[in-house]
Order: structure tokens, then C-alpha cells, then sequence
């Protein structure tokens, strides 16, 4: 999959386990391609995630790293969401 792919995956399972309490809207601006992330956070990265948005996150909520989980387990392929701060993941292929 190409890292275009991977961003829409990746807002399409965020949007599967987090649809009933974050609107759309919220993560299509949230997930970026390493190549459109403005902070540089993972250039390395197949996606940026910002939770500064709205979107709930592992380290201010360790019980939502179950559902992190499965959104990693939504984006076809080996992929994962790696938290690297509070206010931004990354997505990786294993």
C-alpha cells in the first residue's frame, strides 16, 4: 500500500472504533501523511495522527490503548498506532 493509502485505512479504522464519540470531520484533519505534518513528528511514518484535535489518546488514558489496538488491527496489512506523546501517534508497518 501506497503511504496515500495508508492514511485513508488509517482514518477509515480510526473512524470504525471512535466514529460514536469523534465526528468525521475531526479525523480527516487528524491523520496527515508524514510528508504534510508540519510538526515532523515520524517522517519515517506511513501517517501522522493529531490528537490535539479531539481525539482521544493512549497517554493521558492508558484503558484506550485497547482501542488503539484495534484500530491497528483495522488497517490492512502490518501496521500498527505507535503513541509517541500525548499529542501525536504515528502509524508503522511492522
Amino acid at each position: 500500500m501506497t503511504k496515500d493509502q495508508i492514511v485513508q485505512q488509517t482514518k477509515r479504522a480510526i473512524y470504525e472504533v471512535f466514529g460514536d464519540i469523534v465526528d468525521k470531520d475531526i479525523i480527516d484533519k487528524s491523520v496527515v501523511h508524514p510528508l504534510d505534518d508540519p510538526g515532523e513528528w515520524a517522517p519515517r511514518s506511513n501517517a501522522v495522527i493529531y490528537h490535539e484535535t479531539g481525539l482521544p489518546n493512549s497517554c493521558d488514558n492508558w484503558q484506550l490503548m485497547e482501542k488503539w489496538s484495534e484500530v491497528s488491527d483495522k488497517i490492512p496489512g502490518d501496521y500498527y498506532v505507535e503513541a509517541m506523546n500525548s499529542a501525536v501517534s504515528a502509524v508503522y508497518e511492522l
